[in-house]
């Protein structure tokens, strides 16, 4: 889903690459660095995906894989908040994830609330 850049504070690009910066170019929960082209697996033993980096040298087929983009997340979900501690630099994945299991959380405390 695109953005819409009219919603967020006019500085906001800066703010945001502020943030990724602070994370050291990284997913602050997954470690991806940004801009490289990564395969995920998962290790039985921990459950954490682990990163593979793909070396877009070799000759072809190229090897499979995502090309890591970092966005920044609104820990309370409210845009209008730009303090340092309200935002995170994520890769796409992980942003995803966060905004799934809060609507999931959300329809759940609905439902609870209606008496479902």
């Amino acid at each position: 889903m695109p953005c819409d850049y009219k919603t967020y504070h006019p500085d906001w690009k800066r703010i945001a690459a502020a943030v990724r910066h602070r994370a050291h170019d990284e997913c602050e929960l997954c470690g991806a660095p940004n801009g490289a082209r990564i395969i995920r697996t998962r290790a039985r033993w921990n459950f954490k995906p682990q990163l593979v980096m793909v070396d877009m040298r070799l000759p072809w087929p190229k090897p499979k894989g995502v090309k890591v983009v970092l966005t920044v997340h609104h820990v309370n979900g409210g845009k209008s908040d730009n303090r340092g501690a309200n935002l995170l630099a994520l890769c796409q994945r992980c942003h995803l994830k966060l905004h799934v299991t809060n609507r999931k959380e959300q329809h759940t405390r609905a439902l609870s609330r209606a008496g479902k």
